[in-house]
């Protein structure tokens, strides 16, 4: 299973991406996230964390940290990404993908991209355009990734080479 986590400012359609690469429809509706939120799909778990409330939020390194693919998603274009450039100097195995949402060309984020490892799609979460390419190019990145070593627990073990302590 991959660790994916989704970045970027309130209101750029974090949640609305999730919901819609999941099969629900466009919602005009909006609630604002203050906690983690953890969607599974069959090969990834992404983890969503809120643009903004950061106060609610208790150290999210351990999700960094863990993190094979991180995905900003942005709704104007723009000649910097804050995001990869604070975290892409402290968590340098993890994979990048920007994802633009909206009407518009880019051509900042593309010209940002271009000098840096991020790959990049564009989406219309209102039309439901890209959305479903975005999910090919994620699971494109999870499956080129190189697979984390799986924690081996050792208490198992120790159970078994002592039964008389239980």
């Amino acid at each position: 299973m991959y660790n994916v986590t989704i970045v970027g400012h309130q209101r750029v359609g974090k949640s609305t991406l999730i919901h819609q690469w999941r099969g629900h429809e466009f919602s005009e509706s909006y609630y604002a996230n203050i906690f983690v939120e953890k969607t599974e799909f069959p090969t990834m778990c992404v983890s969503e964390i809120p643009g903004s409330g950061a106060r609610f939020i208790n150290n999210v390194d351990p999700i960094y940290a863990s993190t094979d693919v991180f995905v900003v998603v942005v709704r104007k274009d723009t000649s910097q990404l804050p995001f990869y450039d604070e975290l892409s100097f402290k968590y340098k195995d993890a994979s990048w993908l920007l994802v633009t949402n909206g009407d518009d060309e880019f051509p900042n984020c593309c010209l940002y991209v271009q000098n840096r490892d991020i790959n990049m799609t564009h989406v219309n979460l209102k039309t439901g355009t890209g959305v479903t390419d975005s999910l090919g190019v994620l699971w494109e990145l999870t499956r080129l990734h190189p697979k984390r070593p799986i924690p081996v627990s050792l208490v198992g073990e120790v159970y078994q080479m002592i039964p008389g302590c239980l």
